[in-house]
């Protein structure tokens, strides 16, 4: 018997983006950052310091892009919440460059347990990413729509803030939360308040 588990890029998988009523089955249009210059945000590390939603692991985890030929490519290797217990996985994200018609990156992503621990799993889901504001050397504010075709059509998303210092809050953040969305940023889950587990070595 085949044993599918499914976690959540951003958080286990009751902790869906308030965006979305029950019964929503398609990733939101939230806006794009106009002329986004692709080379400069998928490149070095951001770390997530906000969650709209989420897990205590979501503002402990880290995010790594890069773009070649036209693919980019993110990597989110992290701890993720699976129940009570807190799991480190690898994840890799593959995309083009080009955007679909929503300007999202629409990205191929595999999550699986590094090869040194005993038991393993390896699982595929689909990740729509969008940039929504970001000046890409302090801060980015992004939506991420995860869909997971095992479950048929159920998605998960999330609300996140970058930045390239771990500790910092850019004070653009908490603006642009409130004009577009109504959004105060003192209500998002915050890094600084989680527990963060160091990387496995």
């Amino acid at each position: 018997m085949k044993i599918i588990i499914v976690l959540s890029f951003f958080g286990i998988l009751t902790n869906a983006f308030r965006f979305l009523p029950n019964g929503i089955t398609r990733c939101l249009y939230v806006g794009t950052k106009e002329g986004l210059e692709t080379d400069r945000f998928f490149n070095g590390t951001w770390f997530v310091t906000h969650a709209k939603n989420g897990s205590s692991s979501t503002v402990c985890r880290e995010y790594n892009g890069s773009k070649e030929d036209g693919k980019v490519k993110l990597i989110g290797d992290g701890y993720y919440n699976v129940g009570l217990d807190r799991n480190y996985l690898e994840v890799r994200c593959n995309g083009s460059e080009v955007k679909n018609e929503k300007q999202q990156f629409t990205l191929n992503c595999t999550q699986q347990t590094p090869s040194s621990q005993p038991f393993r799993f390896l699982d595929d889901f689909g990740l729509e990413l969008t940039v929504i504001e970001t000046d890409y050397e302090n801060f980015a504010i992004i939506y991420l729509c995860t869909i997971f075709p095992q479950l048929g059509p159920f998605i998960n998303d999330d609300l996140l803030i970058l930045h390239r210092n771990i500790s910092a809050v850019h004070p653009l953040v908490e603006i642009i939360l409130l004009q577009k969305y109504k959004f105060e940023l003192s209500r998002f889950r915050a890094r600084k308040n989680d527990y963060c587990l160091h990387v496995p070595t």
